[in-house]
């Protein structure tokens, strides 16, 4: 078994370890939250995150284009050339962090523009939300160093420290709240711990990687500055587009809805975010080895691999698309109560975001591997424009629910299809429409599993927790029995099995 499909196996299943860690500790401490605080810090919480989201269009995707430009430099062991890079990292995330501070100052004195009644809450809204700017900002000092550990294909560190500096600001909110019930100092300890975060990775990079030098005076050769800059210019209007579509939602829902609106559904979100936060950091730590892979793979390899990870994403996603439909309101209900609960409808337009997002994720690999920056631009302002408008216009006809299939729609017939196109025809060399109709296909399958599986849950009659236990048991047990049956005799899913028996006996064997 190669190197690389061990990193890739070692991120993944680190990755996704810590996050169901974290995912855990989160409901302690959303528990905890919701008993010592009330709905409108919840709802504030949802709105100023939302509102950071927008902001990070600062970014302009520089993260990526510079993580992209250190593939094939450290593929060849150029050290000079890495360096060289990591100069340029830095200064723009300085840079970044200046700028997010001052636009911050500046929406801090039109938060009234944006909420619509004014919670009643003790603390100053402005305070909290230059917290919130202050923890954006630092999330951007140091974090350039990550980019080392990536393209090292190294997340699982990134995954470890993250779950680590998680898991002392979870425990320290959740005591400052038991005892103070202090939303400020809360936030605080928010601050202290991404600092935290960042100085423990920049550490970790100093000692694996003592050759970096950040003072490295040479600039980049021009050939791949040009690269860099076209890789930014493009990515910074999908950069805008993204943020301000994914950002917005929250924001509307406060305008045209209420803000206690957004604190009622940020529960389910957070357990949407969480669920994707695993999917989405497992199948993420295989990025850095895709980069790797597609510095010099074949167009054959490239397809052989693109449909295996269609698979893996489809599948998975797929089973948490099921399980927030069958199961979240009666987790919800048990967890913190009937006056949390929100329509089906409103959990399926939730839940149909996240899956448009996480089935395409091949496309979204390939994409940012093979440098496929320039293509999404025009689609991302499309979804931008397009959310933006239907969300105002159903969500003043259906309140949370229109808002959220706004999203659903808006995604779907722009940025996802779109970035499956491109890949296809430019990145695998093959007609579009065949990826159309595997989507379709996926889809339909879904759907139908999803009404069986749902069926078969409904015939539990048992409440309380130990219902909800078999309901998850059946739902896992129906739902993985009808893909396994679906998918068990292609070829991508021998291909799977053979890798998984691979990892297994080389691990033996160490």
């Amino acid at each position: 078994m190669n190197s690389r499909t061990q990193k890739s196996a070692k991120n993944m299943t680190v990755g996704m370890l810590s996050q169901l860690f974290t995912l855990l500790l989160s409901f302690v401490s959303r528990t905890i939250f919701i008993k010592y605080l009330t709905a409108e810090y919840l709802g504030i919480s949802g709105l100023f995150s939302n509102v950071l989201t927008v902001l990070s269009f600062a970014e302009l995707g520089i993260g990526d284009a510079m993580t992209y430009a250190m593939y094939k430099p450290v593929k060849e062991d150029n050290r000079k050339l890495v360096n060289q890079l990591m100069v340029v990292y830095k200064k723009a995330y300085t840079g970044i962090a200046v700028v997010v501070g001052t636009i911050g100052l500046f929406l801090s004195f039109f938060l009234n523009f944006i909420i619509a009644e004014p919670p009643n809450i003790p603390e100053s809204l402005q305070l909290i939300f230059w917290l919130y700017v202050i923890n954006n900002m630092a999330s951007y000092l140091l974090t350039y160093k990550k980019s080392v550990l990536i393209a090292y294909q190294e997340n699982y560190i990134i995954s470890g420290v993250q779950q680590l500096s998680s898991v002392i600001q979870q425990v320290a909110q959740m005591i400052v709240l038991c005892f103070t019930r202090q939303y400020i100092l809360y936030l605080i300890i928010q601050i202290l711990c991404t600092i935290l975060n960042n100085i423990i990775i920049s550490i970790i990079v100093k000692k694996r990687y003592p050759w970096i030098n950040e003072r490295e005076s040479e600039d980049l050769p021009q050939e791949v500055s040009k690269e860099i800059f076209k890789n930014v210019k493009a990515l910074s209007v999908s950069k805008i587009a993204g943020v301000v579509s994914n950002g917005s939602d929250n924001i509307i829902i406060s305008k045209f809805v209420g803000l206690s609106s957004v604190g009622v559904a940020s529960n389910y979100t957070m357990i949407i975010n969480s669920l994707n936060g695993i999917l989405w950091n497992g199948l993420s730590s295989l990025t850095s080895s895709f980069g790797n892979f597609n510095v010099d793979s074949t167009i054959g390899q490239r397809r052989k691999l693109f449909n295996e990870l269609f698979l893996c994403s489809y599948w998975l996603y797929g089973f948490m698309t099921i399980g927030i439909i069958t199961l979240a309101n009666s987790f919800i209900q048990l967890w913190v109560g009937s006056d949390y609960l929100v329509p089906q409808g409103v959990v399926l337009a939730l839940i149909l975001i996240t899956y448009i997002s996480g089935v395409n994720f091949p496309a979204y690999t390939y994409q940012s591997t093979l440098g496929m920056f320039d293509k999404m631009k025009l689609p991302y302002v499309l979804f931008a424009l397009f959310n933006i408008l239907l969300s105002i216009l159903l969500g003043k006809s259906w309140g949370l629910f229109g808002v959220y299939i706004a999203t659903s729609i808006s995604r779907l017939c722009t940025s996802e299809v779109s970035s499956g196109y491109y890949v296809y025809r430019y990145g695998l060399k093959l007609t579009p429409l065949n990826y159309l109709k595997k989507y379709v296909i996926s889809f339909v399958i879904l759907i139908l599993n999803a009404l069986v599986t749902n069926y078969v849950v409904s015939l539990v009659r048992i409440e309380g927790v130990i219902g909800f236990v078999i309901k998850t048991i059946i739902c896992t047990v129906v739902c993985n029995s009808i893909y396994f049956i679906c998918f068990f005799r292609t070829v991508e899913f021998q291909n799977l099995l053979m890798r998984a028996k691979g990892l297994l006996s080389s691990r033996r064997r160490i």
